[in-house]
């Protein structure tokens, strides 16, 4: 008759294993890496579709800017030119920050993917990274509990693992989330730049921004949040884990608690990591 050693030692393991490393993987990707053919499509929306609508809207902020500036003048052809002046100026460097929005992107990508490289390799020290997973730690007492023991212990595990897979896959479609909320904000990189010439829409183009900041940020926050969720893991249930010999039922039943809290501590990493990426941009 087959036994259940390895479905309890799988469920055991993916409760104590918690998040998979391709996830970190993905995060540390670009836009461009992530998935070419959507980014070259959002370069495509930009260039042929709202570059057009940013130069006509350029042309009409820039004359109305260059109009109120005429009026503050008041007869002083002095003042009247370094108005003026100051106004071209500011007309040039919006332009030219509008025509390479799409280049300013890429750096911000850039920076986030390195900071996230460098962020997962911290993984590699954290605490309980090496050691043993804790379905692994159970296998001998798993094996020696027979039949009707390993059916109990899979209904006793069974909602932390539900839990913890679900919490995944939530963390999962967050990442493809926020690399699709970075490719519709890459269609629309000049348009909310052009109206930074004009004191009075000045704040469109500061909160796009802000706002394609704190979605690349979101990367770094995950990371972090990972890397956390990782160490508390490896605390919690590996180095205070299952001791070889000890009695299975006990050890499962006095650490039920834990199980589950670490699987819902796994759901919790996407809304604090959210919340901190607004935070560091001061929304």
């Amino acid at each position: 008759m087959a036994d259940l050693v390895e479905p309890c030692v799988n469920m055991l393991n993916a409760i104590g294993g918690g998040i998979d490393g391709s996830i970190l993987d993905r995060l540390a990707l670009g836009p461009a890496e992530f998935n070419a053919s959507l980014y070259g499509m959002a370069g495509s929306v930009h260039t042929s579709a709202v570059k057009p609508v940013s130069a006509t809207i350029a042309s009409i902020v820039f004359t109305l800017e260059l109009a109120r500036a005429s009026t503050r003048a008041d007869g002083d052809r002095e003042l009247g030119v370094k108005i003026i002046g100051g106004v071209l100026l500011k007309c040039a460097l919006v332009l030219l920050f509008a025509s390479n929005a799409a280049l300013i992107l890429q750096g911000i990508d850039a920076v986030v993917s390195q900071i996230v490289s460098a962020a997962s390799g911290v993984l590699a020290a954290a605490p309980g990274s090496e050691t043993q997973l804790l379905g692994d730690q159970m296998r001998s007492a798993i094996e020696d509990a027979g039949l009707i023991g390993q059916s109990g212990l899979m209904v006793l595990v069974l909602i932390p693992f539900i839990v913890s897979q679900i919490a995944g896959v939530v963390l999962l479609a967050v990442v493809y989330m926020r690399f699709m909320q970075i490719y519709m904000l890459t269609c629309f990189a000049s348009l909310p730049v052009v109206f930074m010439a004009s004191e009075h829409t000045r704040m469109m183009g500061v909160g796009y921004l802000k706002r394609y900041g704190q979605v690349s940020f979101q990367a770094i926050t995950l990371t972090v949040g990972v890397i956390l969720y990782r160490t508390f893991v490896g605390e919690a249930l590996r180095l205070d884990g299952y001791v070889d010999g000890g009695d299975l039922w006990q050890y499962i039943i006095a650490n039920f608690g834990t199980l589950l809290l670490g699987a819902i501590m796994l759901g919790c990493l996407v809304m604090v990591s959210s919340a901190t990426a607004k935070a560091v941009f001061g929304e």
